[in-house]
């Protein structure tokens, strides 16, 4: 037995193929629910590692706003010596932030790809540590501003390469938008305006570029809030109840931010007498930058809550769709081998007694039968089997029923052999036996048979009379018919050649007829041409009276533009005076106005040259009015044109109307006579066509009259075959 042979399907019992097929759909199963629960612990690891992530971010965010204190502590304490005491504290606290972001770098840093960006900001910050007595102010603010901006740089490596601002979840991406980089941002733009804003205040003054400075950062600080709000409002959409978490408290640093701002345009950057020192408070502008600070990182600490929270309750999620994935796959197994187990043993007990009775029945057991075990398929095969054998048994003949029924069969061809022969006279003897009934049904057939064959004698010998009879009045009748075509066939010829007078009658009148209605449509087509040029006339006569009106309009308009002009003018002449005034001024001014002198003698020269631009305007309006008045007064003319035009055409319209009138009453008496003359050309070809209808029936009478004969004769020969053909059959004494 080859290998192919052993491994055919053919081969196999049905427990075995059930088991292969079990097998293989459990295969499919495991690759998929493995394809699955992969793809769930690849979402569960990447969730995770958003919360390491998010853990690092909150570290990042407070140091960040140590170090944002420390700046400003540092410059209090460069501009004012007293204030060391609180950098020291700053100093302590930074310490033990900087332990802790080593230690959490140190686990995450080689899967986050952090350490080296983390040793950079580490070695800023010994650096200010071990130098600041060696700053002034603006060094200190440099170094501070460096490291901070490194840090938003960590922050932002941290949040691409932990997953969480790559996320699907749009309401978490929104939270990491507004936590890492948004809040970051414009507490960095606070921080630095604060910084400036005490150094204002200390010294009573500030430099121009300054000043600048101070005001684009107040500008970055009012976008930066509307987009943290925009984000905000996203995030809140996105993600239900985070409304109830976060608005409040953003509410809060959002004004806090707006009174911080408003202190520093009040108190900082008003504009002073000169020689006027600031008075604002160090104090002030401390605590209002202070309070806006903290609004900010209680914004970013709510956000950051809010954000473990929706990632602890996806975790959640995932570890639950994991283990119900593995759940439903352990359960899946158990309940399709239970459920294969069942259905193999119910199919191999059904086959094993369907098979057990076909055995016996081989060997020649006919009474035996299979018990139904179950109502599927198989259990109807097996019902099927035992109604089969039981209509089988009753079909089975022993061999002396057979003998006997081959005897009669025999008998009974012999009996039916003579009438082969055509012998009618003899019956088949009836018996009891199987071919009595045949025998039986052979009797009834001959008598019928010799019934049928005496009938057919007896109409062969009256038919054989009656068409020796329809053959001599089928002879006479066919003379008379071919004497009648011949006369017929003279009359059509005679009522043919009217019907061609009368045809070329009819077709002199349609062609008058014709000519009479092409008479009618040109003058009627010329009515409608009259017509349509009166109506363009019309539409002319409007266009002109509507453009005449747009040209007054135009000149009016003209009208405007010379006042405008005017006013222009007017302000020309003012600006001039008042440039000659900044003039005078600048003079009197003298080394400090010579700058605004220039500035005046430009706008002078602008001045002359508005006034001669105006009255090049005035002399174009001059002359647009003029020639827009000549337009007015030579479209009125057209526009008589056009009215005198226009009646012209009426007139001539209704001049063609009368013709088409006639026109009409002509072409309606010519058509009339052209259908008579049609009529009667109809109907003498109508007679002529009747007339040779007529000729051609009788001629195919005659010929139908010939041929009846000739059908005859036929018919004849065939009566005779026909008593010939039923002579050869022998019938009793009675029946003949």
């Amino acid at each position: 037995m080859s290998i192919s042979d052993r491994l055919s399907l053919r081969r196999l019992k049905i427990p075995t193929k059930l088991i292969i097929l079990v097998g293989v759909i459990g295969v499919v199963a495991v690759i998929m629910a493995f394809a699955l629960i992969r793809q769930q612990l690849a979402e569960i690891s990447s969730l995770r590692d958003e919360q390491a992530g998010l853990g690092y971010l909150r570290q990042l965010h407070s140091t960040f706003q140590h170090l944002q204190q420390h700046r400003s502590a540092a410059g209090m304490a460069l501009l004012d010596s007293s204030s060391q005491s609180d950098l020291q504290n700053l100093r302590g606290v930074l310490k033990t932030d900087f332990e802790s972001l080593a230690s959490t770098d140190q686990g995450l840093g080689a899967q986050l790809t952090t350490s080296e960006l983390f040793a950079t900001v580490q070695r800023n910050w010994r650096n200010i540590s071990n130098r600041f007595d060696q700053f002034d102010e603006q060094q200190s603010y440099d170094a501070h501003s460096r490291l901070l901006d490194d840090v938003v740089d960590l922050a932002l490596v941290v949040g691409e390469n932990s997953g969480l601002r790559t996320t699907s979840d749009l309401a978490s991406f929104y939270l990491t938008d507004i936590t890492m980089a948004r809040i970051l941002e414009v507490s960095e733009e606070i921080g630095k305006l604060h910084v400036r804003g005490l150094e204002v205040a200390v010294r009573g003054t500030a430099t121009s570029e300054l000043r600048q400075e101070m005001a684009n950062r107040t500008a970055n600080i009012a976008v930066g809030t509307a987009a943290i709000e925009r984000s905000l409002e996203l995030a809140f959409v996105q993600g239900f109840g985070l409304r109830q978490q976060g608005e409040t408290v953003w509410q809060t640093a959002d004004s806090r931010v707006q009174v911080f701002l408003a202190f520093m345009d009040q108190e900082i950057l008003r504009d002073l007498p000169e020689g006027e020192v600031l008075q604002a408070s160090p104090s002030a502008v401390l605590e209002t930058g202070n309070q806006a600070l903290t609004a900010l990182y209680a914004v970013a600490n709510v956000e950051l809550d809010s954000l473990e929270g929706r990632l602890t309750a996806r975790l959640g999620r995932r570890h639950l769709e994991l283990g119900l994935t593995l759940g439903g796959l352990a359960i899946g197994f158990l309940v399709s081998g239970l459920l294969a187990f069942l259905i193999a043993s119910g199919l191999t007990r059904q086959l094993g007694m369907i098979t057990a009775t076909l055995t016996q029945i081989g060997i020649g057991n006919f009474e035996a039968r299979s018990e139904i075990l179950t109502e599927d398929e198989l259990g109807t095969v097996a019902r099927s089997l035992n109604g089969m054998l039981a209509n089988t048994l009753a079909l089975i003949q022993s061999r002396e029923e057979r003998d006997a029924q081959q005897k009669s069969i025999m008998k009974l061809l012999d009996e039916v052999s003579d009438v082969a022969q055509g012998d009618l006279s003899r019956d088949a003897e009836v018996t009891p036996e199987i071919t009595g009934a045949i025998a039986d049904a052979f009797n009834f057939m001959i008598s019928e048979l010799r019934r049928l064959v005496g009938d057919i004698q007896h109409t062969a010998s009256q038919v054989g009379d009656a068409a020796d009879h329809i053959q001599t009045t089928t002879e006479s009748l066919a003379e008379g018919s071919d004497s009648q075509s011949r006369r017929i066939i003279d009359a059509s010829e005679t009522i043919r050649s009217m019907a061609g007078a009368m045809q070329g009658v009819s077709a002199n009148a349609s062609r008058a007829a014709e000519v009479a209605r092409i008479a009618r449509s040109s003058s009627l087509r010329g009515a409608q041409a009259v017509t349509e040029t009166a109506k363009g006339m019309i539409s002319v006569r409007q266009e002109v009276q509507e453009t005449s009106k747009r040209i007054k309009r135009l000149g009016e308009t003209s009208q405007e533009i010379g006042e405008i002009a005017k006013l222009i003018n007017e302000i020309a002449d003012r600006t001039g005076m008042l440039a000659l005034n900044a003039s005078i001024q600048a003079a009197s001014a003298g080394e400090a106005g010579r700058g605004f002198a220039v500035v005046a003698a430009e706008v002078e020269r602008l001045a002359v040259r508005a006034a001669d631009a105006t009255k090049q305007i005035d002399e174009l309006i001059n002359t647009i009015q003029g020639e827009t008045s000549e337009v007015v007064i030579a479209m009125e003319e057209t526009t008589r044109e056009v009215v005198n035009g226009s009646a012209l055409a009426s007139e001539a319209g209704q001049t063609l109307t009368e013709i088409e009138g006639v026109s009409k009453e002509l072409a309606d008496l010519v058509e009339s006579i052209s259908e008579a003359s049609t009529s009667q050309a109809g109907s003498s070809e109508q007679i002529a066509q009747a007339m040779a209808d007529i000729s051609g029936i009788s001629q195919r009478t005659a010929s139908g009259s010939r041929d009846a004969a000739e059908s005859v004769q036929g018919l004849a020969a065939l009566v005779g075959k026909l008593r010939d053909s039923v002579r050869t059959f022998k019938l009793p004494a009675t029946a003949a």
